[in-house]
């Protein structure tokens, strides 16, 4: 009869649980957190938004080409997603949405993702700059950024 180690058992259980933890973290780094430009985050309050009249930072990851876009988060309706990136506005068709990270500000002064699915989108719109979608009259095409903020290029395949 062969006497079985307990600890052999146990230490492949502890790798191959270190394993999936290594491939699960890896995952979730190749999305990327969204990393807004210096002084674009304030705290975080629905009001406080409002009153300054702009979006939140966000990198929204899309099913086809390019498949990550990140910017000022414009609006987002059942038909389009609206993003203002160093390159322009960018418009995509929500049927394309795969996620969204945004990034907020907490009352600690600390930085937290939000992760949103494309299932979810219209509690994504709440972070928008427009929540109700674009008003009638707005061209994208003529928005601005925030002043005083150096947005860089970040779109990705």
């Amino acid at each position: 009869m062969r006497v079985r180690d307990a600890s052999a058992g146990t230490r492949r259980r502890a790798r191959f649980v270190a394993v999936l933890a290594a491939v699960a973290a890896a995952g979730c780094a190749s999305l990327g957190n969204p990393v807004p430009p210096r002084g674009w985050l304030r705290p975080y309050e629905v009001e406080v938004r409002e009153s300054l009249g702009y979006g939140v930072w966000a990198a929204v990851f899309f099913k086809t080409q390019p498949r990550r876009v990140e910017g000022e988060l414009i609006a987002v309706d059942s038909d389009s997603v609206v993003v203002l990136t160093a390159d322009g506005i960018r418009v995509r068709p929500t049927s394309e949405l795969r996620q969204a990270g945004v990034a907020v500000q907490i009352a600690t002064g600390s930085t937290e993702t939000d992760w949103i699915s494309a299932s979810d989108w219209s509690r994504m719109a709440k972070y928008a700059r427009f929540p109700g979608g674009l008003p009638p009259g707005i061209e994208p095409r003529d928005l601005l950024p925030k002043r005083g903020i150096q947005m860089k290029s970040a779109e990705s395949d």
